[in-house]
């Protein structure tokens, strides 16, 4: 009977000990998952129609510093050809621990050397400043590649 009793001890210290913390950790990871950052980016107007997208942003210090600064409205201007950037962001962002990426057509970034937020539409090489912060999808990358003058894009935050 004894050995029963310490058989049915042990198991339970397994339970309690190991079991349910694998089962806390499991749904600190879900909810985790549940609070991801997602913006509406919107631009064009006048004599075009609105264009809106949602993205989902990268979980690191910069898009956490970005996050907390919207809603904004930033004006942006092209970049050698290659990129739309904005230089309006009211203040830098935080890159603790970010050392660069190698950048992607598409990319919504922060360039921290110059705290800048910008959109590449076309291919960049690796910077250690680069922050990536999600992607755009490829329609709205074409209508944005296709803005020649100045225009303002407005970052929203999306209903959790």
């Amino acid at each position: 009977m004894l050995k029963i009793i310490k058989g049915f001890v042990a198991f339970m210290a397994f339970v309690v000990f190991i079991v349910m913390p694998l089962g806390a950790q499991s749904s600190a990871k879900s909810n985790t998952k549940e609070a991801k950052m997602m913006i509406e980016m919107s631009f064009g107007g006048g004599g075009e129609a609105q264009v809106r997208t949602i993205i989902e942003l990268e979980d690191n210090p910069a898009t956490r510093d970005f996050y907390a600064q919207l809603p904004l409205n930033l004006e942006f201007s092209d970049y050698v050809g290659k990129e739309k950037i904005s230089n309006a962001l009211p203040k830098p962002l935080n890159t603790s621990g970010l050392n660069g990426y190698d950048p992607q057509v598409g990319d919504l970034f922060y360039f921290s050397p110059w705290g800048n937020i910008g959109i590449f539409y076309a291919k960049q090489p690796f910077h250690s400043g680069l922050v990536r912060f999600g992607r755009i999808d490829t329609q709205t990358l074409a209508k944005l590649k296709s803005q020649k003058r100045n225009f303002i894009i407005h970052f929203t935050k999306v209903a959790k």
